[in-house]
């Protein structure tokens, strides 16, 4: 568990909760000791990966979608003639969209 704690720059608990929560396979060497293989190491860390990606990918969507709304009710105040303070309402919202966005992006 050492080992693996210096290798991901993490806490040795950490990698004792991910065992005792069964996201990390490991096998019991005697009373106190878990070794970890190499192999199910490198899965658990391909699945984080897979998982990173996958939730970054989610935001992503989110975002654009909320940018999309943003847009059109932006365009609906423009054509509704709404007043100032409704397109700058609007037009707030929108770049609130944007910077979720651009969060998203640089992820």
């Amino acid at each position: 568990m050492a080992e693996i704690a210096a290798l991901l720059k993490v806490n040795q608990q950490t990698v004792r909760n991910w065992i005792d929560r069964g996201e990390l396979a490991s096998v019991r060497a005697g009373a106190r000791r878990v070794r970890v293989r190499r192999r199910d190491l490198e899965a658990y860390l391909q699945s984080s990966r897979e998982s990173v990606r996958n939730r970054r990918a989610g935001d992503l969507d989110e975002a654009k979608a909320a940018v999309q709304a943003a847009t059109r009710a932006v365009q609906a105040s423009i054509s509704a003639g709404d007043e100032a303070s409704a397109l700058l309402a609007a037009l707030r919202e929108l770049r609130g969209a944007v910077d979720r966005l651009l969060r998203a992006l640089a992820g």
